[in-house]
């Protein structure tokens, strides 16, 4: 019944029709309550609708679901991962960059091998690029685009730290981003 409900409010969600979508999430959690994917989208419905409290408690409810006896441990895994990667970004939008590096940080352990990290990577580098951690953030952008070269989120973020504090990025090796001091 609960990937009923959930299937129901995917397909709500995508002809943009967030209350009723919401509505089958919240049953298909009643349901279900370790499907990860239905709070998942619940609270970028909820992030997205500006409500950003109740989406901070639905990224945290879902981090906290064990992942003992269930149906797809690997889909679990990666909607827990993106549940912490858009708990981070809430707490980065409101300037709350030690709260957000925490929650990527826990995102990266729970992260399971077959994410794509390009975009977690990137915003912990945003993170402690706004902290003025500028060779932490140079890190991160370069394991992002290491993990995706053509990650242009990764590019952009990255050129605006090589332009601040006056380094040259001059190419790839086989080890990944060299710079230029």
């Amino acid at each position: 019944m609960a990937d009923m409900l959930y299937n129901l409010g995917l397909l709500l969600q995508e002809n943009n029709r967030f209350s009723e979508a919401l509505h089958y999430y919240k049953l298909a959690i009643g349901s279900r309550p370790t499907l990860a994917s239905a709070y998942l989208n619940t609270g970028i419905i909820l992030m997205n609708q500006g409500k950003a409290e109740e989406a901070k408690k639905t990224f945290l409810k879902c981090s906290e679901i064990p992942d003992e006896n269930l149906k797809d441990p690997h889909a679990h895994k990666s909607s827990v991962t993106s549940c912490l990667y858009n708990l981070g970004k809430l707490y980065h939008e409101q300037g709350q960059y030690e709260d957000a590096l925490l929650v990527y940080k826990e995102a990266i352990q729970k992260m399971p091998r077959q994410f794509a990290p390009q975009s977690l990577y990137n915003m912990m580098g945003e993170a402690y690029m706004r902290l003025s951690r500028f060779s932490e953030a140079e890190h991160w952008y370069v394991e992002s685009l290491r993990s995706k070269t053509d990650h242009i989120p990764a590019h952009l973020t990255y050129g605006k730290l090589l332009a601040l504090t006056g380094k040259q990025c001059y190419g790839k090796s086989s080890k990944g981003i060299r710079n230029k001091k």
